[in-house]
């Protein structure tokens, strides 16, 4: 499975969605097991809710993102838990735009 994570202000959506949402949609087309995770989404690009993996804490990180002294790394692994419960040994992860995200998958195996 690969799942792409969209910026946590990038909606996926035909309409409402950016670039990224855009080149993430054209790439799912080419790979039937791939999943996008973002805060919000909607099924005008045509997936069911099997391929969008909606996370709306993801709009709570987006307000307090930049703030020092909290701990992201227990942030990010509450705020992604539904992905991190779904995520296989083999499975690939592409944080698109914000590599910081890697952050929840690899405090989490410590």
């Amino acid at each position: 499975m690969i799942y792409h994570l969209l910026l946590e202000t990038e909606v996926f959506s035909a309409f409402r969605g950016g670039a990224v949402a855009r080149t993430i949609a054209n790439m799912m087309r080419w790979n039937p097991s791939s999943v996008v995770v973002c805060a919000d989404g909607d099924d005008t690009w045509g997936y069911g809710s099997d391929r969008v993996l909606v996370i709306p804490q993801l709009r709570a990180y987006a307000r307090i993102k930049g703030r020092r002294r909290l701990p992201f790394g227990p942030v990010l692994r509450h705020i992604f838990q539904p992905l991190l419960s779904r995520i296989q040994r083999d499975d690939l992860v592409w944080c698109h735009s914000q590599p910081h995200f890697s952050a929840a998958r690899s405090e989490e195996r410590r």
